[in-house]
């Protein structure tokens, strides 16, 4: 996030970290994360799950993705809106109940 100047904010617990994109659109942005990233086999957001089972080439597979992500991200920033796919994702458990 620094190398594209994004603004996150990170909680969570070392093994399983949770990144917030601290922006008002917040929601909107991790929606366009989420898309981009399962256009790249990833089935991603903000809550990362670490597992032994990950070697230095799965991790910087990875990493690459999500630079290339993050960098679309910085233009769509800067442009104001994101070319989402479907709907901005809940906030709540709105979908599940109503």
């Amino acid at each position: 996030s620094q190398k594209h100047s994004i603004k996150i904010l990170i909680s969570g617990q070392e093994s399983m970290p949770y990144f917030t994109f601290d922006y008002k659109n917040n929601l909107e942005i991790s929606t366009f994360f989420t898309q981009e990233m399962l256009k790249r086999g990833y089935l991603a957001g903000s809550q990362v799950a670490t597992s032994s089972a990950y070697n230095k080439n799965i991790i910087n597979k990875y990493l690459k993705e999500v630079d290339q992500v993050f960098g679309k991200i910085r233009f769509f920033l800067e442009k104001g809106k994101f070319p989402l796919k479907g709907e901005i994702k809940h906030s709540t458990f709105k979908r599940l109940t109503g």
